[in-house]
């Protein structure tokens, strides 16, 4: 009986978002939205083309029966060389669906498992309706005729989801629904390869593409939402229900928090605000993480490049399976990280860690599925190069910077965690503490200033940044390399 309660609330709730879709229809074409106005990327760029993608969505959330009903317009254009005959979108809520796929630890489900799932019922390309299947994760869009190159495609979707009673990136608990990875997202397409994401157990099997996210969430009015980008305004219904609109430019994805008792804590720095967003039991950590927080973001923005954005939350989320999660301009960190027995020298490394993603993920994106150290390997550096530049803090190393390992292998290539962790986090980290041994601190600043400004926005690969590397040290590094990448 519950269960058929539980339907007939979706589905009169379905109605109540239908005509908040209507509404956004009326009003996403309006000058309110962001529009991007960016030159076209240049000739051989994987598509889609970050300056030219744009994502508006508008989100009805029921916070009872944890439904989401969403309408997603993506606006982009076919930058390849070649004819586009398909389209594919990951729909990370799917693998969700059963105990015995889903990539949440059993833990997390501290009620017994809870599916989630993500139905797209509709899809619309250049007006006109098309097919589609769903395979995993996976939503393939076949096209009615080819998007020859150079031309524009407007997509429409309508979907709707269930989040899973889970403690985990996407789930709800003890009154906090996380959404990572919530929406239908389009993929990334190089060449004649489609950059597919896969169901993982760890790790972050994604390749993301950035876009302008332009953003309507309807909320209950007791529930704050915390998000990727600025909140432009939040207008009160006589429901009891609030409407959110938030903008994200040029992010390389959108996630967001919407909970009920959080306090926000903020800061001012170099134009950029910082915010933290503690339970009340937690606001001594809370400052502390704060304060921890804009000394990181001064120094990697001065170290590396500017942080342009103008804000990034951090908030405290019940999360199990990580013990932080980057989204653009967005961290979450779990619940045990804010409480003091976490211990200071940890909760000061992984704060440093997070943020570093923001420039090596946000900033600079790359195959985290197949070629993942490229940024975890760079974040754990760069929150080791902080603590002992800042704080005066070195941390014994946890492996030999001479031996020999394999930097190529992918995710899927991993049989565990820890598998996952000793290569893509600390091998990937040694991997950069040797190249300051072989070229000295200030000439791998050098490439890192040069790696973000070659590929900001962009995504980048493992040759990618060979290239920058050897450009900035003007020599052939095979040798080097070879340590790195061996069978």
């Amino acid at each position: 009986m519950r269960r058929i309660i539980t339907y007939l609330g979706i589905a009169v709730l379905g109605v109540v978002g239908a005509v908040f879709f209507l509404h956004l229809g009326d009003s996403s074409a309006g000058g309110s939205w962001l529009v991007s106005k960016q030159a076209g990327n240049a000739a051989g760029e994987s598509f889609p083309p970050s300056q030219e993608t744009t994502y508006r969505m508008g989100l009805y959330l029921d916070t009872a029966s944890l439904g989401i009903y969403g309408k997603s317009v993506i606006e982009t254009r076919n930058n390849l060389s070649h004819p586009l005959e398909d389209l594919y979108f990951t729909v990370y809520p799917n693998a969700f669906q059963t105990r015995e796929h889903t990539p949440a630890p059993i833990s997390a489900y501290r009620g017994g498992f809870d599916p989630g799932w993500l139905q797209v019922t509709e899809v619309r390309v250049n007006g006109r309706p098309a097919e589609f299947t769903m395979q995993d994760i996976s939503l393939r869009v076949l096209l009615a005729e080819d998007v020859l190159p150079g031309q524009h495609l407007s997509i429409t979707m309508n979907w709707k989801g269930k989040i899973p009673r889970a403690a985990y990136r996407y789930g709800a608990q003890d009154g906090v629904i996380m959404l990572g990875n919530f929406y239908p997202a389009l993929n990334v397409r190089q060449g004649d390869k489609w950059l597919l994401a896969a169901n993982t157990a760890f790790g972050d099997p994604f390749c993301w593409p950035c876009a302008d996210f332009q953003v309507k969430i309807n909320v209950p009015s007791e529930y704050q939402v915390i998000s990727t980008g600025t909140t432009l305004s939040r207008e009160a219904e006589a429901s009891g229900r609030d409407t959110v609109l938030i903008e994200a430019p040029r992010a390389r994805d959108f996630a967001l928090v919407a909970c009920w008792q959080h306090l926000e804590l903020s800061a001012e720095l170099m134009g950029v605000t910082v915010k933290c967003h503690v339970l009340p039991t937690d606001q001594a950590t809370g400052r502390q993480v704060l304060a921890r927080a804009t000394k990181v973001l001064k120094y990697f923005a001065c170290t590396f490049g500017s942080y342009p954005y103008p804000e990034i939350d951090i908030v405290q989320v019940p999360m199990e399976g990580f013990q932080g999660m980057e989204y653009s301009g967005l961290v979450f960190l779990r619940d045990e990280v804010w409480h003091p027995s976490y211990g200071d020298e940890r909760r000061d490394f992984l704060v440093a860690h997070e943020l570093a993603h923001q420039w090596w993920f946000g900033l600079v994106g790359n195959d985290q599925l197949r070629e993942p150290w490229l940024d975890e390997g760079l974040a754990n550096w760069s929150a080791r190069r902080y603590l002992k530049e800042m704080e005066g803090k070195e941390y014994p190393a946890r492996y030999d910077v001479h031996h020999n390992t394999n930097l190529a292998r992918e995710l899927g290539q991993m049989g565990s965690r820890h598998e996952y962790l000793g290569t893509a986090y600390n091998d990937g980290e040694a991997f950069w503490l040797a190249l300051e041994g072989e070229l000295g601190e200030a000439k791998v600043t050098q490439i890192l200033r040069s790696y973000l400004a070659s590929y900001r926005y962009r995504i980048a690969s493992a040759r990618d940044l060979r290239d920058i590397i050897e450009k900035e040290a003007c020599r052939d590094m095979s040798p080097f390399f070879e340590k790195w990448f061996s069978d």
